[in-house]
């Protein structure tokens, strides 16, 4: 995950060819600053189109209508990708053209061993609540708390529109893990956010400015990833970020190179710009995400490198989980769930 802001998903009429020195990349809206993308094209003398999608399903609509055709750089989520690799639309990597990679942690950079090298570690985070303190009388410290069938009608809450996000913190607040292929306890989830569809104001990502539901008092709670969540509690000391004291899921989001790409030559230099130590470091400043780029630690700021809700502490980590790839009948599942929630949210507005 990506990865959110503004609820926008940008369209673009793709040439079938272009100029060489054109590279399209898609990813979530602002997940990456303008400052990265304007230094790298004035380095290599390449234009750098942007497409932007809102949700993985999105994402995912996007590359099967032209069989991963189109795109050069896709910034997923690492547990879509297996579908990708699956329908052989991402390159295997080649170690010599991303030189930077020596400097990704080895934990992080076993996913790339793990995903027969075709994803190299961008960012990571977690999935918290981030919350109106003016508006909620008590401290928020947990996945039930949030699905309180004890919230006063008027506290409305947002959710994400991912299904596996939604049904995963259903899941963890029953207390089982986001993994779970029981589909009993699944639909159980399902329930459990059917009886709070009462508080939920929306599903999408939290704008993120000023105009923002919760800074707004348009809502008391929302469902944020944590560079999300932090940056909103910047423009408003009101709004706290926090991971949830069951754990949380955890993401880890992946550079990959398509196979199709029409530029891998300057799909490769953008994938190791990326990862020059500087350059990663004034990410995840920007971004309130935690880079994998062990060398990039060096250019951050005490403020970044010591918040634990942006690197995490060994405990927290301990009671969290990544996403794993779910059976295609689960897969369906959660989006009938899904589904039926949008249905109801629709007919009551």
């Amino acid at each position: 995950m990506i990865r959110s802001g503004i609820a926008l998903l940008c369209l673009l009429l793709l040439p079938s060819s272009y100029a060489a020195n054109s590279l399209v990349v898609l990813n979530w809206p602002d997940y990456l600053p303008k400052q990265v993308i304007d230094d790298f094209q004035k380095e290599y003398n390449v234009d750098v189109s942007m497409v932007y999608y809102e949700s993985d399903e999105i994402k995912d609509y996007l590359l099967s209508a032209n069989d991963g055709q189109n795109y050069d750089v896709v910034i997923s989520s690492l547990f879509r990708t297996q579908n990708y690799r699956n329908r052989a639309w991402l390159q295997k990597i080649d170690q010599s053209k991303i030189p930077n990679l020596q400097h990704i942690e080895e934990r992080w950079l076993a996913h790339y061993h793990t995903t027969d090298q075709t994803c190299v570690p961008y960012l990571w985070g977690t999935l918290g609540i981030l919350y109106n303190t003016q508006s909620v009388n008590t401290d928020i410290t947990s996945w039930q708390q949030f699905y309180s069938p004890h919230l006063q009608t008027k506290q409305k809450i947002k959710l994400l529109s991912d299904s596996r996000d939604v049904l995963a913190t259903a899941l963890i607040a029953l207390g089982y893990s986001v993994n779970i292929q029981d589909i009993k306890q699944v639909r159980q989830a399902g329930r459990l956010l059917y009886n709070r569809m009462n508080n939920v104001a929306s599903f999408g990502a939290l704008e993120l400015n000023k105009n923002s539901e919760l800074i707004q008092n348009k809502i008391s709670m929302a469902m944020a990833y944590n560079g999300d969540g932090l940056y909103l509690s910047e423009l408003d000391p009101r709004l706290k970020y926090v991971v949830p004291n069951e754990g949380t899921p955890l993401w880890l989001d992946c550079l990959t190179i398509m196979q199709k790409s029409n530029n891998k030559l300057s799909a490769y230099q953008f994938v190791n710009y990326l990862h020059e130590p500087k350059v990663a470091a004034s990410i995840s400043e920007a971004l309130f995400y935690a880079t994998p780029n062990k060398s990039a630690k060096q250019f951050l700021s005490a403020d970044i490198l010591n918040n634990k809700q942006v690197y995490l502490s060994e405990s927290v980590l301990e009671k969290s989980e990544f996403y794993q790839q779910l059976p295609a009948q689960m897969q369906r599942e959660y989006q009938t769930i899904f589904s039926q929630l949008s249905f109801i949210l629709d007919k009551e507005q």
